[in-house]
């Protein structure tokens, strides 16, 4: 483990030679990316790339920045189709009317801080390596966090329970909520599930291959770009593809393109003190149940009825 608390080693689940292509360790001794790696320019160079997707291809629309509490906001959101095009259009979003003075700190995957591009880009805009320490280090220096308790589990969903608010039972952010004092600002976001079609977690692919064990990694999602880069490496396999085109195609199967243009609704709700609402429970444990109820319960029934607004499968 390094000093933020996430593993060092290669991602080997990727057969060579690409496995190095797509994950670099991380130097011995050293500490990962942390918020200092904010870049104000590169933001400002990212969210211009991400505004024609926000307002013509997606019709993003964000509600309710005034609920948003001054610094440090605990924005604790539900995460759907993998998060690759929720975030980039939150980001600009949340860059639009709090500029650079008050940038949104979100827990990412330690997985991402190993993927030799992607690295460079998420802890740039912003993002930080998930891990409680540093989640209480953020707001210890009052800074904005966003998390997304769901992680890969909610994010890989299948597309049935598109409509679902599901942190697999992840109370992580009752406790932080709890021991540091600040109230959880839920964030509802609706319709980026309908941007790719996600058949199942496949998570029994993921124990197979020891990426829960190794990456923490739950799910291996089964979409129809994940079969088109199976069939491809099997014709790799077979001599009938070049194999400088495979990671290409790997990668595409996470980042799911093309997405369907599904609107995208994100709505803040009202901070909730969890601090002052569970006074009455002594019992840490129950504390925590009932912390995670309230919070997960109320964006299910924002979810719900934003999922009422919409006149069609892609809104």
């Amino acid at each position: 483990m390094d000093a933020l608390g996430f593993d060092a080693r290669l991602y080997d689940a990727i057969p060579e030679p690409w496995r190095h292509w797509f994950f670099a360790p991380a130097k011995e001794g050293t500490e990962g990316p942390t918020a200092a790696a904010f870049s104000p320019e590169f933001l400002d160079r990212f969210v211009r790339r991400v505004e024609p997707w926000y307002r013509s291809y997606f019709r993003c629309e964000v509600r309710g920045f005034e609920k948003v509490p001054p610094a440090p906001a605990f924005i604790v959101a539900n995460h759907s189709g993998l998060g690759v095009v929720e975030v980039p259009l939150l980001l600009y979003a949340w860059t639009r009317r709090f500029g650079h003075d008050r940038p949104a700190h979100g827990l990412g995957h330690r997985l991402l801080f190993r993927i030799p591009l992607l690295r460079t880009v998420v802890s740039r805009v912003g993002a930080v390596p998930a891990g409680p320490e540093v989640g209480r280090r953020t707001l210890a220096a009052e800074q904005d966090l966003l998390v997304f308790p769901g992680g890969d589990w909610e994010a890989a969903r299948p597309l049935r329970d598109r409509k679902r608010v599901d942190f697999g039972g992840r109370k992580g952010f009752v406790r932080l909520s709890l021991e540091t004092g600040v109230p959880v600002t839920p964030l509802v976001i609706c319709g980026a599930h309908e941007t790719l079609l996600i058949f199942s977690r496949g998570e029994r692919l993921a124990h197979a291959l020891g990426l829960d064990e190794r990456e923490r990694l739950k799910t291996l999602p089964i979409t129809p770009q994940f079969f088109f880069a199976l069939w491809k490496l099997v014709q790799v396999l077979r001599g009938k593809a070049s194999p400088f085109l495979l990671p290409l195609w790997i990668s595409n199967a996470w980042i799911c393109f093309p997405w369907l243009p599904s609107k995208i609704t994100m709505e803040f709700l009202d901070p909730i003190d969890l601090r002052r609402e569970l006074s009455g429970v002594k019992d840490a444990e129950e504390r925590e149940e009932q912390g995670y109820k309230i919070v997960t319960s109320r964006m299910q029934e924002k979810l719900g009825a934003l999922y009422a607004e919409r006149r069609s499968y892609l809104g």
